[in-house]
């Protein structure tokens, strides 16, 4: 987070714990309001965990691209 500040990066992080099978089903307005909020920043990072392994999003939102990280366990 500093070295992002250091470079003037604006990171927006998405909690995975915010994107499980129950929150998404039970709490869908909580989750809307977590993806609008890192969608105000140049940069997302994100992690979720397939079950056998995590795997890590990076999303740059001002060039509208993004990326997968696979290999975290």
């Amino acid at each position: 987070m500093k070295l992002a500040e250091e470079m003037k990066c604006n990171v927006g992080f998405l909690d995975p714990q915010i994107f499980s099978a129950t929150v998404v089903q039970f709490k869908s307005n909580d989750v809307i309001q977590a993806i609008k909020k890192a969608m105000n920043h140049d940069y997302v990072v994100g992690a979720f965990n397939t079950s056998s392994h995590w795997v890590l999003v990076i999303i740059a939102m001002k060039w509208n691209v993004g990326g997968l990280v696979f290999g975290f366990f």
